[in-house]
Parts: C-alpha cells; structure tokens; sequence
C-alpha cells in the first residue's frame, strides 16, 4: 500500500534518505505475485479441507510452481527491480549496493527457480509413484 517507503533508509543530519527503493518494473509484475499466492492459498485450503493430496491437487501444485517460475524467468530477463538513489553522504554507498543487488536478485530469482523445479518432479514422482497409504496402529 505504501512502496514509497520500501527500500534502504539512513539518517542524515536529522533527515531521512532513501538510498535505494523498489523499481517501477518491480510493480509491474506485482500483480502476477499477488494472483500466484491467492491460487496457492486457495489450493492450500482445498487441501486442507479435502484432507489428502489426489492426481488434481498435485497438478494444480504443479500449476502454480510453473507460475511461479515463469513470474522468475520474466524478472530475471527484465529491467532492474532495484533503483538507487544518487544522492547520500557516503558518495560510493549507492554503487555499493548497486553492485551487491545486481549480483543477489539475479542469484535469488535463480534459486526461486532451481528450487520450485526441485518441487515440481519431487510431485511428478509422487503422481507416478503414489506412496502406500498410512495404515493404523496394530497391536
């Protein structure tokens, strides 16, 4: 509700700066997060009231992992999700931070993206191999 405020702040001579916030690019895929984690929700809470994941749970689980990697794939090959600021008491402290997200962003979309397709054939195995169904105590 506020993205004016998101970003890297310090006080300067009893004034707030922002040295970096979220880019423009960052809002435009904002939507798109936003629709993913309501279908997650949504297929989180159909699950638990169903109470046990069936062939339709795992593909729609599979659905929502491709969402989430292709939302990846379109920041990671996009503009910058990061802007600086060039004004701050530390003159080299925007291209410090510079230097350090354009190498964490990419690294973490990345890993969003190696760890969701880890995901998706951990549950395509499941789809293929079902596990045998729990069985109660026996005395």
């Amino acid at each position: 509700f506020y993205p004016q405020i998101m970003g890297f702040w310090f006080i300067e001579t009893d004034n707030w700066v922002q040295v970096a916030g979220l880019s423009e690019a960052f809002f435009r895929y904002l939507p798109f997060i936003n629709l993913n984690g309501l279908l997650t929700i949504a297929l989180n809470l159909y699950l638990l009231r169903q109470g046990a994941w069936t062939a339709l749970t795992r593909w729609l689980y599979i659905g929502t992992e491709l969402i989430g990697i292709a939302i990846a794939v379109a920041m990671l090959q996009g503009p910058p999700l990061v802007t600086f600021f060039p004004y701050s008491a530390i003159a080299d402290l925007p291209e410090v931070l510079a230097a350090i997200f354009d190498k964490m962003v990419p690294a973490i979309l990345l890993l969003v993206i190696v760890l969701s397709g880890i995901e998706i054939v951990k549950t395509l195995v499941r789809l293929v191999r079902p596990s045998k169904p729990a069985l109660p105590f026996q005395k």
